[in-house]
C-alpha cells in the first residue's frame, strides 16, 4: 500500500542519514585499530528504536515489518559492517525465539530493555567443532541447586560467539538431556546473564563458583564487534532463565531466530557490495589512463554494468 511504501522510503531515508553521517567518519578507525563499538553509537541506535524492530509495540519495540528491518540493515552495513550493520542482528535473534516462545513474564522481562538497548545481546550457539550440525553441540545444561537456588550449571565451550564481550546477556543453546540419542530434541535455549566487559578478553566469576571465560578469535572483516570462544565451568542460571519454561524447545526456537537473522545476512551483504560499487566507480572517475578518466572506457562500463545487475538481483531476491 502507500503508507507502507511511505514507512520503508522513511527507514531507508532516516537509516542512511544516520548511517553516513555518524558511523561512516569512524568506520575505517574502529576496523584498522580493532576497536569495539563506541558506546555513542550503541546509544544513538537503541534512541533511533534499531534494537527493537522486531519487537511490538506493547513489549517496548517498534513492531517493524521484517522488509523494514531489512532495508535497515542494508543501510547500516553500507556505512559499516560490523560497527552497525551486523549489531542488531543479535538481538533480532533472540527477540524472535522469545516472541515465539518464551513465557509472557519472560517477555516483560527481557523483550523491553533488549529492545531499549539497555541489555546488549550475543548469541551462544556454534562451538569449535560443531557449526550448522546443532544437534550435534555437546555444551551441557544440568539441572541443580545452587546454593538453596533451582537452576542449571553449564558446562563446555561456544565458539565464534560475536560481541559476547561487550554483551549483558547470551542467547545460549545447551543439551538438557543427557542421551545422547536425544540429538534436536535433548536442546533447551538459556538467557545467560553475566557482566559486560569491552576488552579483547574477560573473565566472569560467580559467588557460587561458577566461571566464564572468553578470547576474542581475528575475525576478517568483523572487527568492532569482536567473536569470543567462550568457556563454561559450572556456569549457573537460573530455572526462570529457561525459555519457554520447558526442556527441549530450544532447536525450535533458535531456528525460529535464525531466520529471522538470515534475513539480515543478506541485507548486510547487499549493503556492503553497495559500498563496494560506489567505491569502485568513484575509483573509475578519478583514475586516469591515456588522457581520460578509466570511466570512459566502455570495459569498464561493462564491468561497473555488471557489478550493478548482479548486486541489484541480489537485493530484489532479499526483499522478496
Amino acid at each position: 500500500t502507500s503508507g507502507e511504501s511511505g514507512e520503508v522510503d522513511e527507514v531507508r531515508t532516516s537509516t542512511r542519514r544516520f548511517a553516513r553521517s555518524v558511523v561512516a567518519p569512524i568506520a575505517e578507525r574502529i576496523h584498522r585499530e580493532d576497536l569495539l563499538v563506541p558506546e555513542a553509537i550503541i546509544e544513538q541506535m537503541a534512541e533511533l528504536g534499531y534494537f527493537g524492530m522486531s519487537i511490538p509495540a506493547e513489549f517496548g519495540g517498534v513492531g517493524m515489518s521484517d522488509l523494514m528491518m531489512i532495508l535497515a540493515t542494508e543501510e547500516l552495513s553500507s556505512a559499516s559492517l560490523p560497527a552497525a550493520g551486523s549489531l542488531i542482528t543479535r538481538p533480532e535473534i533472540l527477540a524472535k525465539a522469545l516472541l515465539q516462545g518464551g513465557t509472557e513474564s519472560q517477555k516483560k522481562k527481557w523483550l523491553g530493555p533488549v529492545a531499549a538497548g539497555r541489555l546488549m545481546v550475543a548469541i551462544a550457539v556454534t562451538e569449535p567443532n560443531v557449526g550448522s550440525d546443532v544437534a550435534s553441540l555437546t555444551c551441557r545444561a544440568e539441572r541443580r541447586q545452587v546454593h538453596g537456588h533451582d537452576g542449571y550449571v553449564i558446562n563446555g565451550a561456544k565458539s565464534w560467539c560475536t560481541f559476547a564481550g561487550r554483551a549483558n546477556i547470551l542467547g545460549l543453546l545447551a543439551h538438557t538431556n543427557p542421551d545422547p540419542a536425544a540429538g534436536h530434541k535433548g536442546l533447551s535455549l538459556f538467557i545467560v546473564e553475566k557482566d559486560p566487559f569491552l576488552g579483547h578478553d574477560f573473565e566472569m566469576l560467580q559467588s557460587t563458583g561458577g566461571k566464564l571465560t572468553g578470547k576474542a578469535d581475528a575475525t576478517l572483516g568483523y572487527r568492532g564487534l569482536h567473536s569470543f570462544t567462550l568457556q563454561f565451568s559450572d556456569y549457573f542460571v537460573p530455572a526462570e532463565n529457561l525459555v519457554g519454561g520447558e526442556e527441549g524447545k530450544g532447536f525450535y526456537l533458535q531456528m525460529g531466530g535464525f531466520a529471522a537473522g538470515r534475513l539480515q545476512t543478506g541485507g548486510r551483504a547487499v549493503g556492503l557490495a553497495q559500498a563496494s560499487l560506489e567505491a569502485a566507480v568513484r575509483y573509475t572517475r578519478e583514475r586516469p589512463q591515456f588522457g581520460k578518466p578509466i570511466s570512459e572506457f566502455q570495459s569498464t562500463q561493462f564491468e561497473i554494468g555488471s557489478m550493478t545487475v548482479q548486486l541489484e538481483a541480489a537485493r530484489q531476491l532479499t526483499y522478496s
